[in-house]
This record gives structure tokens, C-alpha cells and sequence, in this order.
């Protein structure tokens, strides 16, 4: 076998830890940077790794999440935690992709960061052996920070790697993982939080509301609207996105479809609103009405607002009342 390893990297302190471990014993590293509008942007990058890994040992790969990822944020297999993250099913998928890298490279083993103990849905030992088992890495899934704590790799058992110099740590704490960082200096890595937006809450409940629909495929451009902007049901199906800044409105710009609707209050700054779904006279007017309501014209009795289909020059408008606080909360999400 090669002396070479592909790891998970998130830019946490653990991948982080996890990494300068192996490369400490001579392994070259490729480490695997997966990518969604679900994962909130990590700080440390290749720039810094170089500050701490050995150069020449290690290359970072990124890895856009596509539809088959989508499909299986729908419908996991080993169901959702506490909120809509399908942790198993998304460490089984990752590892897969690792898995294939680590064949078409020759290379010894796959390798992350994973800390037993430390997350209730994908960390337990049991889980841990799930996602082993169940990404065909059987025997090739390495843990370094919590080696000591698990069966041996056959890595491990064939003397590649030294397991004495692998780690023990468990549970939620996160003292030993700081103190390696100081003793490695290794400095402005990111809070302990998981990086995935659906163990939010208020995400996850926009995330249920497109789940709901019939048929729905949820694409990229659906998570990245869920990040941004106040959100509304209009009714069954219909849903309103309305910008807070002129940021997110560029955003609903640029993440909206064809066949979506753009309302936009005129004469008066506010926000841009998109309206997705199936829109009937009713739900025009609500949508222009709930824009009405955050902009600056607010407190006018009547705002004539303009909308539009996304990529429609032609554009009509609608004279309404803004909505009314009481009605708007039946509408929020």
C-alpha cells in the first residue's frame, strides 16, 4: 500500500487535528472538502494549512454536493436527527466519495475527524460502525483522534500507521482538541459548531415547508434561497421570499427561476420579493401586500407595487394596503 490517505475536511479544529496527525507520520493526504449551500463557509483554507501541515504532503480537492446529494436530503435512509440533518446518510455518502478517490489513488485508508461520543446521531460507536459498513470502507475508515478508542484498521494492524500515536479522545469536551492546537500552533480555526444549516432551527422549518411539496426536486437554488430572506406561505404551495438588504435582493435576483414572480415596491425604497409557486389573483395581492409592509412607504394607506416574472420586461402592477402585523404572522415562517 501506499503511504498515502484521503481525509474529510470541513476546516474545523478536529479535520484540522485529524490531518496533522497522519501527515505527522509520512502519509501524502488528500484531503476532501465537500461542498453545499448547506455547509456554512469554514475559515481555515489551503493557505493556512500550509502553516501547518508539512509542504508537499497534502492537496485539498473540493467536491460540489449535486442532485444525488439532493435526493438523499429528501429521503435518508437512517431518517433525520433532531431538526432535518440525515447525519448517517450524509457520512455514508461522503465516505463513498472518499472511498472512490481512495481507489482510482491506490492509496491506504480514508480518515476523519469524527470524535466518538461527540454528536448524539452520527458519533455514537454503533453509528460510527454503520457508516463503516455501509460506505463499503470496512476495516479502511481510520479516526485518529479516537483510534484508540476503536477496532483497529488494517492499517493499523500491519504497522503503516503507528496506532500509539494516534488518540484517545471522547465525549463533548473539546479541552484536549485545544490544547493540541496550542501545542501545534494552530490558531483561528472556527467555533465547535457543526457547519450544517439543517440542525437549524429556523432553517429546518423552511426546509420542511419544500419537502411538503408534491414532486419537488430541491436543487441548489432552493437552498440558497432558504438561507436568505424572511419567508411566508401564502397558502399550500405558494411561498413569498422577501429581502431584508440590498444583498439578499440580489440574491433573490440571482438565485430565482424563470417562472418565478419579482415584486418590488414603486416610488419608495424596500425590499425585492419572490414569489414561487402557482400564483392566483389572491395571492398576488398578498405577495404585494406583505412587500408593501417592509418598505419604506409603509405607513402610506395605498403602495403601488410592480411585479413580474423573473425574466419578463413587462410588468403590472397592483395598488394595495400593506398587511396588516396580526395577518402577517399567519403567514410567516
Amino acid at each position: 500500500m501506499k503511504k498515502l490517505a484521503v481525509g474529510l475536511y470541513s476546516g474545523g479544529l478536529d479535520s484540522i487535528l485529524a490531518a496533522k496527525l497522519i501527515v505527522d507520520q509520512g502519509f501524502y493526504t488528500i484531503l476532501v472538502k465537500f461542498m453545499s449551500p448547506i455547509f456554512e463557509e469554514r475559515q481555515v483554507e489551503i493557505g493556512d494549512l500550509n502553516h501547518i501541515l508539512p509542504s508537499g504532503y497534502f492537496s485539498l480537492r473540493k467536491i460540489e454536493m449535486g442532485e444525488d446529494y439532493s435526493l438523499l436530503l429528501q429521503s435518508p435512509k437512517y431518517g433525520y436527527g433532531k431538526n432535518v440533518n440525515p447525519c448517517l446518510d450524509c457520512k455514508i455518502f461522503m465516505m463513498k466519495k472518499a472511498g472512490q478517490i481512495l481507489k482510482e489513488q491506490e492509496g491506504s485508508f480514508v480518515f476523519t475527524g469524527e470524535v466518538v461520543g461527540q454528536r448524539p446521531m452520527s458519533q455514537r460507536k454503533d453509528a460510527m460502525r454503520i457508516i463503516e459498513r455501509e460506505s463499503g470502507l470496512n476495516r479502511h475508515l481510520l479516526r485518529p483522534l479516537s483510534a484508540q478508542l476503536l477496532p483497529p484498521t488494517i492499517a493499523e494492524e500491519s504497522g503503516l500507521i503507528n496506532r500509539e500515536a494516534l488518540l484517545n479522545i471522547s465525549g463533548r469536551s473539546r479541552k484536549r482538541q485545544i490544547e493540541l492546537a496550542q501545542k501545534f500552533g494552530i490558531s483561528g480555526y472556527p467555533g465547535p459548531g457543526g457547519g450544517c444549516l439543517l440542525t437549524d432551527v429556523s432553517f429546518a422549518r423552511r426546509f420542511k415547508m419544500i419537502l411538503q411539496e408534491k414532486n419537488k426536486v430541491i436543487q441548489s437554488d432552493d437552498l440558497q434561497l432558504l438561507k436568505i430572506g424572511r419567508h411566508f406561505m401564502i397558502r399550500s404551495g405558494i411561498r413569498l421570499i422577501v429581502g431584508r438588504n440590498h444583498s439578499e435582493n440580489q440574491k433573490i435576483l440571482a438565485f430565482g427561476k424563470k417562472s418565478d414572480w419579482i415584486f418590488q415596491v414603486i416610488g419608495a425604497p424596500g425590499p425585492i420579493s419572490l414569489g414561487r409557486g402557482n400564483l392566483e389573483t389572491a395571492d398576488f395581492e398578498c405577495a404585494a401586500a406583505i412587500t408593501a409592509r417592509y418598505s419604506d412607504a409603509k405607513a402610506q394607506e395605498k403602495i403601488p407595487v410592480g411585479f413580474k416574472l423573473r425574466k419578463n420586461s413587462h410588468q403590472h402592477i397592483l395598488e394595495v394596503s400593506p398587511v396588516h402585523d396580526e395577518v402577517l404572522k399567519n403567514y410567516k415562517i
